[in-house]
């Protein structure tokens, strides 16, 4: 039996190897992680900036939206108040001419009831003539016409009434079917005004949901801003860290270099696309030159000095700053890859990376930037193409 088949030297290895994972864990507990450098610390925070910006924009645009829709319906609302008044004086309109023409029909009725009294009263007096009254009339006679014609003339009057009757009836048949058609008129505007009130009342409700969608979208707008403005301040802090650490890495004095001159920094390639103070696409006042150039081409220092590199800074992308002493300070920004490392010394014209488009870059091309006593400086006063 070997070792390793003996229980109690199994068991023993067991517990070794447990004691050698529990001694690996805590040793990786132990490990404090690694501080987020000033580059990273802004990148991060300007990511969160932006997304912070960009949810903001988002409210404001659904703000702005919920309030022209809100404008255009309170539009339509005030359009239907116009339209129902109209309806509502049209309606008192109707109503007063279907009054007045009652008052007609009312009075119509009344000259055709008159008449009607008058005309059962001459038919009453006109039965007692033939009942009774007919040979003193014949004997009343004064002519031999009016003996002859006296029949006809009971029976003119009895036709001339009956027509008096018929034309009053037509007439109040008249005004009854005016004062009908007056009346559907004004069911048909009722009918209308009830319509507008529901659309409007409606409109009422659309514009009351409106008003919350706002009054929330206003205070969303307000917690929003203040995180924005949180996000800001935590950015503009950052900001002041990178420049601290740019101050840091640099040094002071007389601005002047001793030696035999300055380099330019990407020989064989000259095409200025920003010169110092323009615009690059992101900003006005740019304080640097841009010199375009393929992906990958060197690019070698000015200066001689030390070097101070920072990587994937949201600006600068691959940078590397060189400190030549004496507060004269050169920067190397959106290269590809360094060729160099932090606190190395390097010599002028030494290779210390190379061109790429990393950071707040639309092409590939060298970002190069002097700071005398960290002041930035047109580069082209110190350097040219040659």
């Amino acid at each position: 039996m070997t070792m390793n088949e003996h229980p109690v030297a199994r068991r023993l290895w067991q517990a070794v190897a447990a004691l050698l994972a529990l001694v690996s864990l805590l040793a990786c507990m132990a490990t404090p992680a690694r501080a987020e450098t000033a580059a990273e610390k802004y990148e991060r925070l300007r990511e969160e900036l932006e997304a912070q910006n960009q949810q903001l924009a988002s409210i404001e645009k659904d703000l702005k939206s919920a309030k022209n829709t809100r404008s255009a319906l309170q539009q339509q609302q005030n359009i239907l108040k116009e339209q129902i008044n109209t309806l509502v004086a049209a309606i008192n309109e109707a109503n007063l001419a279907i009054q007045e023409k009652q008052a007609e029909v009312d009075q119509q009725q009344a000259q055709i009831d008159e008449r009607w009294d008058e005309f059962q009263m001459q038919m009453q007096a006109m039965q007692v003539m033939h009942d009774g009254g007919a040979v003193a009339m014949l004997s009343s006679a004064q002519s031999l016409y009016e003996l002859l014609t006296f029949s006809d003339t009971l029976q003119q009057i009895s036709e001339k009434q009956n027509q008096v009757l018929a034309d009053m009836q037509a007439q109040k048949a008249e005004l009854e079917a005016r004062k009908a058609e007056l009346e559907e008129q004004r069911a048909n505007l009722e009918s209308a005004q009830a319509e507008l009130q529901a659309k409007q009342d409606q409109l009422s409700g659309n514009i009351q949901q409106l008003d919350s969608t706002i009054s929330k979208a206003e205070a969303d707008k307000q917690a929003q801003q203040d995180v924005v403005d949180a996000t800001q301040a935590a950015y503009d802090q950052a900001e002041k860290e990178y420049e601290e650490w740019i101050r840091q890495n640099s040094s002071t004095g007389s601005g002047h270099i001793s030696d035999s001159g300055w380099m330019w920094p990407l020989p064989g390639q000259g095409r200025i696309t920003t010169y110092y103070g323009g615009n690059n696409g992101f900003q006005s006042g740019h304080g640097a030159i841009d010199v375009a150039a393929p992906k990958g081409t060197p690019i070698v220092a000015a200066l001689s000095g030390v070097a101070s590199t920072q990587s994937m800074h949201w600006t600068y992308g691959n940078m590397v700053l060189i400190d030549s002493g004496d507060g004269v300070v050169t920067i190397y920004a959106h290269m590809d890859s360094q060729a160099v490392s932090n606190g190395q010394a390097v010599v002028q014209g030494q290779t210390i990376g190379y061109v790429g488009n990393t950071g707040r870059s639309s092409g590939y091309h060298l970002h190069f930037e002097v700071r005398i006593n960290n002041v930035k400086q047109n580069p082209l006063n110190y350097v040219s193409y040659s």
